[in-house]
């Protein structure tokens, strides 16, 4: 059965959602507030600062090809800024 790029993309994209909403629960079942933007054109979770010090408001925690990354951002619903890092779980 020959699949199309969009089915092969569409596939990626779920699969990319379901990590992310797997590592969203990991991350509140261990008591850090995590926001859900999965619904959005470039899914990703919010995980908020623990403490409010800092210059910025949380991370950004994405897909990027095969890899997990997360980059700061200021407040939830912004763009990140700075160099993105790989998450290794």
């Amino acid at each position: 059965m020959r699949r199309t790029f969009s089915e092969f993309v569409d596939k990626k994209s779920r699969e990319g959602k379901k990590q992310l909403d797997i590592l969203q629960k990991v991350l509140a079942h261990n008591g850090l507030k995590v926001q859900d933007f999965l619904g959005e054109e470039e899914p990703y979770i919010f995980v908020k600062s623990p403490t409010d010090e800092l210059s910025f408001e949380g991370v950004r925690i994405y897909k990027i090809g095969s890899n997990i990354a997360f980059r700061v951002q200021k407040e939830s619903a912004t763009h990140p800024y700075g160099r993105a890092y790989p998450l290794d779980v």
